[in-house]
């Protein structure tokens, strides 16, 4: 059966990811980052979908104490800063699989290499400082998880299919390693590849510790830079740090983000008139970084979908000023997009193809046609409970199916929907299995109505 083949399988690995989901602490103090290609050129964003992990950006904002209207970003640099925390996770006090590293939807290609190239020096903060300085020499932070693509590409066109090159499979974990002179190791190594429909989530493993790699280092809050660039998007990022806390309290560690992410103190900007915005209010921009893009676009649809009030004192939501959030203001925030990725989807069914996943209302079961566990294809059903948890009722093993299967992830645990049907809506979601037959909704995305 499906569910004890599971667990045979990946019991002795389970992070026991129901009772992360749970947690506030986990929630509150990571920040993902969401990864997208457009030409040649690799972007790295904050992943901001609402109460989901890793992307809530205004709630950890509002937690670390940042003035209203101030993304966490390094004033001097801009660079833009992604937080977590070494105490976040069971595996202890010097270790965490975040940030994670997630693509937009449609933004990449299938089988896509995603790689980090790991820039700068090791800095550091103690709990007294007044000022970012160079890390203890005898501290590092490495990253362990990457995958080394340089001895596993096959450029042999017969082998793969046609294509001029294609992957073998990474072979073993690399790691890189950031210290105060620099940058250890491997330098660059693979995040992922993408899933057969361009989907990638991935979360790598950072390690405080020794020279001697024993586990430890000083209390404080620790920066690494990087950036990301694919095979199909040569060109890279723009720097980004990554903020993590060894053992702050809440208090020391929103010290340490501000010390990045305060104005300079001889370029202080002159505070506001009463009763004035520290912006100007651009309808249709709703991250206030001067665009409007498929991030303002999804964040008016979420609004939306949840049914939220019009801020009293204005609200670049609302575009057509008719004092609610809704659908045609997404609309109009497309009109006035003018890059890529703006469009609200309309997910394409295929004539004579069942749907791969349904989902039905009245008895609340969710059917999936055909999902792979390696070799092996199975017709599995979810009965869904009120706590965004979902039991599996049926795993029937059969032969594949016509169309798509969904690939369950034994590595991760986890098992991507692309697209499923609810009443006139497509959403995209994401579940992670938590033991036994029990899994989480881990991500729930709206895509689009099925008119539009």
């Amino acid at each position: 059966m499906f569910a004890q083949f599971l667990n045979n399988r990946i019991i002795r690995q389970s992070l026991l990811i129901g009772l992360l989901l749970g947690s506030h602490s986990a929630y509150a103090v990571h920040l993902d980052v969401e990864l997208w290609g457009e030409g040649n050129t690799m972007f790295a964003g904050f992943c901001r979908t609402a109460n989901i992990v890793g992307c809530d950006l205004d709630s950890l904002a509002s937690d670390l104490n940042l003035p209203q209207g101030t993304l966490p970003q390094e004033s001097t640099t801009g660079k833009l800063i992604f937080i977590a925390d070494f105490q976040d996770l069971t595996g202890g006090p010097f270790k965490t699989k975040n940030p994670g590293f997630q693509s937009v939807l449609n933004s990449l290609q299938a089988d896509e290499l995603v790689s980090y190239r790991a820039l700068g020096k090791l800095r550091y903060w103690e709990a007294n400082a007044t000022s970012w300085s160079v890390a203890p020499t005898d501290t590092q932070i490495r990253l362990f998880g990457g995958l080394d693509a340089q001895t596993s590409i096959i450029n042999d066109s017969q082998q793969c299919g046609g294509q001029l090159f294609c992957f073998s499979g990474l072979g073993t974990d690399q790691s890189t390693v950031f210290s105060a002179d620099g940058i250890l190791a491997k330098p660059e190594l693979g995040v992922d590849i993408t899933n057969n429909v361009g989907i990638l989530h991935t979360h790598l493993s950072f390690f405080l510790e020794n020279q001697q790699g024993e586990l430890g280092g000083p209390i404080g809050a620790y920066l690494i830079e990087m950036q990301v660039f694919s095979n199909f998007h040569p060109i890279p990022s723009a720097p980004f740090l990554v903020l993590l806390n060894a053992g702050l309290t809440h208090n020391e560690f929103s010290k340490a983000l501000q010390g990045l992410a305060k104005a300079p103190t001889n370029n202080t900007p002159t505070p506001p008139s009463e009763n004035t915005n520290n912006f100007v209010l651009t309808p249709g921009d709703v991250d206030f970084d001067g665009d409007i893009d498929r991030i303002d676009v999804a964040l008016i649809l979420l609004a939306a979908q949840k049914q939220e009030a019009v801020k009293p004192d204005g609200d670049s939501r609302d575009l057509d000023s008719d004092s609610q959030i809704t659908r045609n203001d997404a609309f109009l925030a497309k009109e006035k997009c003018s890059l890529r990725l703006c469009a609200i989807p309309v997910i394409p069914v295929t004539p004579g193809v069942a749907p791969t996943a349904r989902y039905d209302v009245n008895a609340r079961l969710l059917t999936l046609r055909d999902v792979q566990v390696e070799q092996q294809h199975y017709y599995v059903q979810f009965q869904v409970q009120d706590d965004y948890r979902l039991v599996l009722k049926t795993a029937q093993p059969q032969a594949p199916q016509s169309g798509q299967a969904l690939l369950y992830d034994l590595d991760r645990q986890q098992l991507e929907i692309p697209s499923v049907q609810v009443h006139n809506k497509y959403y995209r979601a994401l579940l992670g299995h938590s033991g036994g037959v029990d899994f989480n909704l881990e991500q729930w995305e709206e895509l689009g109505n099925v008119s539009d």
